[in-house]
């Protein structure tokens, strides 16, 4: 066990923000014994990408992280999960249009502008 987190460790690159490093290591600890090394390292890129920057990928994929968002986030708030998204995306200097995720965020917690 102790070398299976060892590997898991030392997965982590230094590019890796502290959001992207959780989502992405819970998925390594959860598919570690069913995937091989080389397929585990890129779907866990893939598995980050879909959680916090909405791309699309297949359902066959997103079963392999069923239920890592829930237990990364235990019952937080949406509202939590969209500032830590929002916060990653700042960090990496991704220009976000805020007019456009505010009328996002207004329609996802019910309220009107």
């Amino acid at each position: 066990m102790e070398e299976k987190i060892k590997t898991i460790e030392g997965m982590r690159r230094p590019h890796e923000n502290p959001t992207e490093w959780r989502l992405r290591r819970a998925f390594l600890v959860k598919n570690f014994d069913n995937l091989d090394a080389e397929r585990l390292e890129c779907l866990s890129h893939c598995f980050v990408n879909h959680e916090l920057y909405g791309v699309g990928y297949p359902s066959k994929f997103r079963r392999l992280g069923d239920g890592i968002v829930d237990s990364i986030y235990r019952g937080r708030s949406i509202v939590k999960r969209l500032c830590t998204t929002l916060f990653a995306l700042f960090s990496l200097k991704i220009k976000v249009n805020i007019n456009h995720l505010s009328e996002q965020f207004c329609s996802l917690i019910e309220i009107e502008q």
